[in-house]
């Protein structure tokens, strides 16, 4: 889950979402998440990729 489709689950900003992420009030991983698509044999579109279409 993206910290932008976490602030819309809980009705904050999304500026608000990053803020807290920072000071630690949401815990939050960074994963690789094209190597764990490949890993769990998944497709994976890029995001950015996909808004250009």
């Amino acid at each position: 889950m993206t910290v932008t489709e976490t602030a819309q689950l809980l009705g904050i900003h999304r500026d608000t979402a990053y803020d807290a992420v920072r000071r630690g009030d949401i815990p939050s991983i960074l994963a690789p998440t094209a190597k764990l698509a490949a890993l769990l044999g998944l497709p994976y579109v890029i995001p950015e990729a996909e808004a250009a279409s």
